[in-house]
């Protein structure tokens, strides 16, 4: 008779409670949880980050573009000043979604490595290297950055946008959370 471990013994249903139990009990983190036992890999960064990077620059920069446009073609009585003013917001607008879209990054976990990606090129960065966690308070969406011990690709600093979720604005992201014990059990063990 071949041996079967004890684990293929248990229902799914009782390997569901097992984990909500110790997951409950602080014994192991969710993140954690799906590393460990599911053994894939967890996107963290909110799914709608291709279009904060990509298609919202695009649209706003192609619809004010024409709105000043309109504005200069035609000429509109008492509209001189308005038009430059227009055409500054322009200009300042675009520089400000070029540098904001560029900083914005996708990032997974990985086991206890970070996989962050600009969807041109990937980065691996072992958790033990982020020296710090933070998120914006009053920003929607909102954004979370890694600050990191040694510069890599994109500098000492990764942002990228996390999963929306509705809260009240100045409670903790639960995802800001998680990363920081990940990272303290990390840089504890190691």
């Amino acid at each position: 008779m071949p041996e079967v471990s004890l684990v293929e013994n248990i229902s799914d249903f009782n390997k569901a409670q097992i984990f909500r139990h110790l997951i409950f009990y602080n014994i192991i983190s969710p993140l954690q949880f799906v590393l460990d036992y599911e053994g894939m890999e967890k996107l963290l960064s909110s799914k709608l980050t291709y279009f904060y990077k990509r298609v919202f620059p695009a649209m706003w920069i192609i619809t004010f573009g024409a709105g000043t446009l309109f504005l200069w073609i035609y000429n509109c009585e008492g509209t001189s000043l308005f038009k430059w003013f227009v055409l500054v917001c322009l200009l300042g607008g675009s520089i400000f979604l070029r540098w904001f879209s560029e900083k914005l990054k996708v990032v997974s976990l990985q086991g206890e490595q970070l996989v962050v990606s600009d969807y041109r090129s990937e980065e691996t960065i072992p958790l033990r290297q982020i020296e710090e966690v933070t998120e914006t308070r009053i920003w929607n969406p909102k954004l979370i950055k890694l600050r990191l011990n040694r510069p890599g690709r994109w500098g000492d600093e990764i942002v990228f946008i996390a999963p929306i979720r509705f809260q009240f604005i100045f409670l903790n992201h639960p995802l800001v959370k998680e990363l920081r014990h990940m990272i303290q059990t990390t840089q504890r063990g190691s």
